[in-house]
């Protein structure tokens, strides 16, 4: 069965909480699976571990182990955090979501920045920028295991959810959504992409799939 982007009300979360998630049909699935709040976490999480079997892998032995299904105790999975914060540094659900008015006239180095103007910053090319990261353009949730590149970090390096007084309200109900989410589908389903898809992104307000996400979910 393929599973595209389909908007429909959303009944996945009734049975997660019910704890009758293996009683919904692949039909069900299929129109659930996309209509999330910040639904491109999800979504792109599960591209990229189907385009890396191994750590795919690494999350599902982890998942496996934990017994404790309450939101505490996901959030203390430490390959879970470390899949959720590699896929929101390399393809995060903003872009162009940093807007700052200049409050007064002054330089960035050799550019001048008037008084009132907008200014924006690219969330993307902070988080692909190799003075900051490692390989940057490759998906490792490990760099977020090792202290040594983990600690060394400037807080303004790592922005998903904007950072300073003004970030975002809502992040920590996301990340809470996207574990329980995760967690619950690794526990009961494989992922496999169709052969020969390519991800395709419109890069506005956020990424847009131009082309459905298509995948196979096994039930394990």
């Amino acid at each position: 069965m393929t599973f595209c982007y389909i908007k429909q009300t959303c009944i996945l979360s009734l049975f997660i909480q019910n704890g009758q998630i293996d009683k919904i049909s692949i039909e069900d699935l299929q129109k659930q699976f996309f209509n999330f709040s910040q639904l491109e976490l999800r979504q792109q999480a599960i591209y990229f571990l189907t385009q890396n079997k191994d750590l795919q892998q690494k999350l599902i032995q982890e998942i496996d182990q934990n017994t404790d299904q309450l939101a505490q105790a996901l959030s203390n999975l430490p390959y879970l955090n470390a899949t959720l914060k590699e896929t929101l540094r390399c393809q995060g659900s903003g872009n162009i979501l940093l807007d700052r008015i200049a409050v007064k006239e002054h330089y960035l180095d050799d550019i001048k920045i008037e008084k009132g103007v907008i200014i924006n910053v690219y969330m993307k090319s902070v988080h692909r920028d190799s003075r900051f990261y490692t390989d940057p353009h490759c998906y490792n949730p490990q760099r977020w295991l090792e202290t040594k590149e983990n600690k060394s970090l400037h807080p303004y390096t790592y922005l998903p959810f904007s950072a300073g007084p003004k970030n975002c309200i809502g992040q920590h109900l996301a990340l809470i959504e996207a574990r329980i989410i995760l967690n619950s589908l690794i526990k009961n389903f494989n992922f496999e992409l169709n052969e020969g898809y390519q991800l395709i992104l419109d890069f506005k307000f956020s990424p847009q799939l131009l082309n459905p996400l298509q995948i196979h979910f096994n039930r394990r």
